[in-house]
Parts: structure tokens; C-alpha cells; sequence
């Protein structure tokens, strides 16, 4: 009797695995229909301007915006065409051609705010712009964490622009 039992389980198995596998190989494909998907529109990449091109475009979600060229005079400049166009003890900024940004950071520990109005002044004056047109820039003002811990990592914009932020 234990001989059949075995032999039943034996065969219970095959046909059970057997049924299992015509399930999986027959099973219908999942197909997803999308309908229509559009792709992106395309955008124009950012085309760094030779040392002497007096002017350099910088795409803003309303208008392009001529500016000063700061690669005309770079205090540093990156392989990726990251430069550091304006540098003292008070500020450095930057500019990233990747998404078109400029960066200002506030060095000075001791007057931030003072630190800001002459890194603010200093931007208009060498890229020679307006603070109307500054707005429309895509930007960052801030501190490091070195320079004021409660401050970094804060996005304070330019404080003529109507979204900025005082410093705390």
C-alpha cells in the first residue's frame, strides 16, 4: 500500500507541475496602453560664449536675458564650464551653465546683510543688468554652513526680487 501512495503522490506531482507550467508559458502577455505620449519639446542647449563675446544669452522662463559675459574673465573655471566670476572676502559667485544658474554665496560672518547689499550691487554692475531682470534669472543667495549655520542651505534670493527672504 505505501508502494501506491508513492506512486499516486509521484504522479500527483508531475500533473500538478506539468498544469503549472502550461499556465506559465500560455499566460497572457500584460500589455499597457499609454495612449498618446508627447515627448518633451525640445530645449535649446546652452552654448558657452568664447572669453571674447561681449555678451552672453541666458534663457528665463519669460524672455532671454543678454548679460555681461562672465566667461570674458573667470577667476575659476571648471571642465564642465562652471565658472566663479566674482570672488572677495565679502561673496563668490558663480555661474553653472548646466541649468543656466548663478550662485552667490555670502562670506562675511559678522554683517551678513551689509554682505549681501554689496554682492546684490556687485551682480547688477558686472553683468550689467537690472534688478527686474535679476528676478527673472534662475538663482541662488546664501550662506555656507561655515559662515552661518542657521542661515545654510537657505535660498534667500536677491531682497529686491518679491520672493526673497531676509536673513534670520
Amino acid at each position: 500500500m505505501k508502494r501506491v501512495f508513492k506512486i499516486v503522490l509521484f504522479v500527483f506531482a508531475i500533473i500538478l507541475l506539468g498544469l503549472l507550467g502550461y499556465f506559465l508559458i500560455t499566460k497572457p502577455k500584460k500589455t499597457v496602453t499609454t495612449g498618446h505620449i508627447s515627448s518633451p519639446s525640445p530645449t535649446a542647449e546652452f552654448v558657452i560664449p568664447p572669453p571674447d563675446a561681449p555678451k552672453m544669452s541666458v534663457p528665463t522662463d519669460r524672455e532671454t536675458i543678454d548679460v555681461a559675459n562672465p566667461y570674458s574673465n573667470p577667476v575659476y573655471k571648471l571642465p564642465d564650464g562652471t565658472i566663479t566670476f566674482l570672488e572677495n572676502s565679502d561673496f563668490t559667485m558663480q555661474f553653472f551653465p548646466k541649468d543656466k544658474s548663478f550662485s552667490i554665496a555670502i562670506l562675511n560672518p559678522t554683517d551678513l546683510n551689509a554682505a549681501r547689499v554689496k554682492a546684490e550691487s556687485a551682480f547688477l554692475q558686472t553683468l550689467e543688468i537690472s534688478g527686474e531682470q535679476a528676478c527673472q534669472l534662475t538663482g541662488f543667495l546664501g550662506t555656507p554652513y561655515s559662515v552661518s549655520p542657521k542661515n545654510s542651505g537657505i535660498n534667500f534670493g536677491f531682497s529686491f526680487c518679491p520672493d526673497s527672504i531676509p536673513f534670520k
